[in-house]
Formats: C-alpha cells, structure tokens, sequence
C-alpha cells in the first residue's frame, strides 16, 4: 500500500476524465447497489459528469502511484450537499474521510455556503456526527446539516 501523498479538487476541464471515472467508481462502489439499480458508467453519466461540473465540485484523494483512494463530491445549489465519501478499505481510519471533508466544507464556503447538508448512510453517521453534523428531522424525513463557519 502506498501512501497518501495529496487531496485535491479535480480540475473543472477535458483532461480530468480518467480521474472522473476513477473517483466515479470508487463512489458507486461504497453505494448500496440494490439501492441505486445503477451501474458505475450510469454514475459517471448521472451524478459526476463533466457535463454537469458546474454544479459539482469533486476531490480525491491520491496515492504516490496516482491511483485515486479516496473521493468526495459536493453539489453545488441552494442547500449544498455533501454527495458522498468514500475511501478505499485499506486507506481507512487514518483521517483521509476528514481530511476529503474539510476540502468540500471549504469548497462549500467558498461558494457562499453558510450551512452543508447530507443524507449519509446508516454506518457513516457515526463518522459525519464526530466531524460536527446534527441530525435534523423534518417532512421528508431525516437528514444531517453543519453550521459553516
């Protein structure tokens, strides 16, 4: 296993496509895919197309071969919302979650944002409460926000 070495926003332009698609796949992997019905292409395609950058902003983390260990996405609108986060097992519980988290909680400052939402996973709530998330309940059900400050 290599070190990590750097985290990073992905370049909004052409030449960031294989990065995309590295990130892409290790997104899709940590997704529930009963859940989503959808392959890692369509992910590429539906949540993180380059087509679509303007209103996301995608980091990763990279390892010194430059292979992608760790990605996160954050969608930029009214109510910015942390897409996911994901890190590859091996590359776990050495910060590099926090580390992704602090990037898009910047991102989403530089943005104007004053408030980061997420709608996280069962197991990963633990992970986004310990950074400072709270459990916000209402119509549509349960979600987690931070105060950006």
């Amino acid at each position: 296993m290599s070190e990590l070495v750097a985290i990073a926003e992905i370049p909004q332009n052409e030449h960031t496509e294989i990065l995309v698609r590295q990130a892409a796949e290790l997104l899709f992997r940590e997704v529930n895919q009963k859940e989503m019905g959808d392959s890692p292409d369509d992910l590429v395609a539906q949540k993180i197309s380059l087509d679509d950058v303007k209103h996301r902003r995608l980091f990763v983390g990279v390892d010194k071969t430059g292979d992608v260990v760790a990605a996160a996405g954050l969608t930029r609108s009214s109510e910015p919302t942390v897409d996911r986060i994901a890190v590859e097992p091996e590359y776990r519980r050495k910060h590099i979650g926090g580390q992704l988290l602090s990037a898009v909680e910047g991102a989403a400052k530089e943005d104007g944002a004053n408030q980061l939402i997420l709608y996280p996973t069962d197991s990963s709530i633990p992970f986004y409460t310990a950074q400072g998330f709270e459990v916000v309940a209402d119509e549509d059900g349960s979600h987690l926000a931070k105060t950006l400050k």
